[in-house]
């Protein structure tokens, strides 16, 4: 049982995200963050996520929100952009590296 136990770690801590991990993370994004009302993929490269921004400002940074969300997406993204809920205008973004 505990050979098991661990192959089981190994296999997971082994797995590398998918362009399909990075489309469920970004339509998921709104039950981790209430101010985000839709996340999905544009072109192939850029996570957009729509919502309830707040302005920028001392107690609002959008790029350092848009930059912490780098963390949670594959190699393949390389943008994440903050927008409006009916997407008129980028309010912030980052380039994941």
């Amino acid at each position: 049982m505990k050979k098991l136990m661990i192959m089981t770690a190994i296999l997971f801590g082994l797995s590398v995200p998918t362009m399909a991990d990075n489309a469920k993370m970004a339509s998921m994004a709104k039950q981790f963050d209430k101010r985000i009302t839709m996340g999905y993929i544009f072109n192939d490269n850029t996570v957009v996520l729509r919502g309830h921004w707040p302005k920028k400002g001392p107690s609002f940074q959008a790029d350092f929100v848009a930059k912490s969300w780098c963390q949670e997406f594959d190699s393949n993204i390389i943008f994440i952009q903050l927008r409006t809920i009916d997407n008129s205008r980028m309010i912030g973004g980052a380039m994941c590296s």
